[in-house]
């Protein structure tokens, strides 16, 4: 979900009614400290965003834009607001002058419709600017493996394979990001202060607070701290899973006669048993 060029997208203008379907919960939005997941050497990274802006970043600003109305962004910034998803800020990052804001729009989410039969669109923040100016974090990118993996499969004799999977819903927006990153993916659009049911008047810009689509570092770290919560042991709140049964880029595929096998790509798991 990382677009570098959006003319190649079908955008879709937001609206709340459109958006809010795809979102958390109010109680789930960026529930889950990032840092709390990660490697310690990604959550020395990820502390400090100040040392991961480029010097200077190459090439010209992008301008993206928030694809709604001026009423339908008031009332998804409430929706965002009150789900944890993004906060007021008063400063926004700037290269000779020119304000480095980013945007949002939709796209559809194949195959969900809302009851009166709209497309559900996924809520992408259009994170061009942040892209531009800040070095990408890799995290577990270089592991990710696609279907092609599992062509090496080999099926024992009187053998079957039984696949399970599961998915986690909303999964990048249930990660919360060190609040010092909000000053750096600032969203361009401004909202009244009154819209977010906030004391005070006049406009303020939002960051965003948690993983967002639209980050070219979102892959990488989503990557990272899903795979941890399955490695880490079930006494620390993870699930336990063995390393040396994992399908991954990096390693020697699992001998499935001695253990199922699982994987993880980015929200989705799959976990791969042998059976007779």
């Amino acid at each position: 979900f990382f677009f570098n060029d959006t003319a190649t997208t079908e955008i879709y203008t937001l609206s709340l009614h459109d958006a809010l379907p795809i979102l958390p919960s109010p109680e789930h939005g960026g529930l889950v400290d990032i840092l709390a997941v990660l490697p310690e050497e990604l959550q020395e990274t990820v502390k400090h965003p100040e040392k991961l802006v480029l010097s200077p970043p190459q090439g010209l600003p992008p301008r993206p834009k928030v694809h709604a109305s001026s009423a339908e962004w008031n009332k998804i910034a409430k929706a965002l607001y009150e789900r944890g998803l993004v906060r007021p800020v008063r400063r926004c990052p700037e290269m000779e002058g020119v304000k480095l804001l980013n945007g949002a729009f939709g796209v559809p989410k194949p195959g969900k419709v809302t009851p009166e039969g709209d497309p559900v669109l996924r809520f992408i923040i259009d994170l061009r600017s942040t892209n531009f100016f800040m070095a990408q974090i890799q995290g577990d990118t270089g592991l990710l493996t696609g279907a092609a993996s599992f062509q090496r499969l080999i099926i024992e004799d009187q053998h079957e394979l039984l696949v399970s999977g599961e998915d986690l819903t909303s999964a990048f927006y249930l990660f919360r990001l060190p609040e010092a990153w909000a000053d750096y993916m600032v969203i361009e659009k401004e909202v009244p202060l009154e819209a977010l049911d906030l004391e005070g008047s006049g406009m303020t810009r939002l960051g965003v607070c948690v993983l967002p689509m639209g980050w070219a570092s979102a892959v990488g770290l989503m990557q990272a701290a899903h795979r941890q919560i399955a490695l880490r042991s079930r006494a620390l709140g993870g699930a336990g899973l063995s390393a040396l049964a994992e399908i991954s880029r990096a390693a020697v595929f699992p001998d499935l006669s001695e253990m199922p096998a699982w994987n993880i790509y980015l929200d989705d798991t799959t976990v791969i048993e042998q059976v007779e």
